[in-house]
């Protein structure tokens, strides 16, 4: 169905209107994907249809139209959204590109939503509703935190790295000692099972032999399985007469074997390893993002709206009531991270 004039998308799909029994509030800096994976994984069960502002309100008309009196926050759409008795909960939706709580119409909507006593949930990442990433980005500690986890990850590759030989040369001398193993049983172990399963009995048997077996069959069979000692008997010889070839043995038998062993060994503990420092290092990583937005601070005070009389209306609609909504904010923001925290100290206690 195509656009209608003069009507919102939520209008438009709901031509008799709808009971809304969630809120949605959020900053209208984030992405439309961003918004939509944050709200969905917040949604909760019981409520079926939600109150979103840019889908509410028809965004092809001049935002006065519809608005309500310059200062009048109870004539605006979303005051009496959440005025709806079938409100239930009220989601907040955070983003890395601006806290929440930084703008003006946001504060009014959870000031609202506390005087109400309505549930609110956080959709998204916790710590963006509590500073701006990128100028806690710019911060000294951050940026020593920074280094100091590149120092680890570094140190991390070249352990990899050398894991990475250490399987590689581990293979390939698997690989070389198959080859020898392969060589002598084509060059010894064969032909010696040849010799005892066909030529011993044949040789054993020769007198009750007919003559024409005897000379055709027997007698090249004797030559060859004598022939085949001998040589092996020279070849044994030669070898452990030949230094270099007695120390190749000695190489393969006393050196790689328990070599492969090894490496195969150490590969298997250093592995597990370098996955244990990973998981160390990004730990140790949110707990310093955690430790850093604890020390942060909400102030409603400093909120922002689209206009200075309405940045005014709704710090003078919350009153003396600005400490409740900060404290409301920041428990949101703040209470699992400070959760965390505690646990992380009692751990190491």
């Amino acid at each position: 169905k195509g656009a209608q004039p003069k009507s919102s998308w939520a209008l438009m799909k709901n031509p008799e209107g709808v009971n809304i029994d969630l809120f949605v509030s959020h900053a209208w800096a984030e992405g439309i994907f961003e918004f939509a994976n944050h709200l969905l994984n917040e949604w909760p069960d019981d409520c079926h249809a939600a109150y979103i502002c840019f889908l509410s309100n028809p965004q092809n008309l001049d935002t006065d139209l519809y608005l309500g009196s310059p200062g009048c926050l109870e004539e605006y759409a979303f005051y009496q959204a959440i005025q709806s008795q079938h409100l239930k909960r009220m989601v907040m939706i955070s983003t890395p590109n601006l806290p929440i709580h930084r703008r003006a119409w946001c504060c009014y909507e959870a000031y609202l939503a506390l005087q109400r006593d309505l549930p609110v949930t956080i959709g998204g990442d916790k710590k963006y509703l509590a500073t701006m990433v990128r100028e806690y980005r710019k911060t000294k500690k951050l940026e020593k935190n920074v280094r100091h986890v590149a120092r680890h990850r570094n140190l991390n590759s070249s352990i990899r790295l050398l894991l990475d030989a250490v399987e590689f040369v581990s293979k390939w001398l698997v690989e070389l000692v198959t080859i020898l193993a392969i060589c002598l049983a084509v060059t010894v172990l064969f032909p010696v099972t040849v010799a005892a399963c066909f030529l011993t009995p044949i040789i054993l048997l020769e007198d009750r032999l007919p003559t024409l077996v005897k000379i055709f069959v027997a007698a090249p069979c004797k030559a060859l399985y004598f022939a085949f000692c001998g040589s092996l008997r020279f070849a044994i010889e030669w070898l452990y007469s030949n230094p270099f070839l007695k120390a190749a043995a000695g190489l393969v038998y006393f050196v790689f074997f328990p070599l492969i062993f090894l490496l195969q060994f150490l590969w298997a503990q250093a592995s597990g390893l370098v996955v244990a420092v990973d998981e160390a290092i990004q730990k140790r990583v949110e707990e310093q993002e955690l430790n850093e937005i604890i020390r942060i601070d909400v102030d409603v005070g400093l909120a922002q709206a689209s206009t200075e009389s309405d940045r005014k209306a709704i710090l003078s609609a919350i009153g003396e009531d600005v400490k409740l909504v900060n404290s409301m904010l920041t428990k949101l923001i703040l209470g699992e991270a400070k959760n965390k925290i505690r646990g992380a100290q009692c751990a190491v206690q």
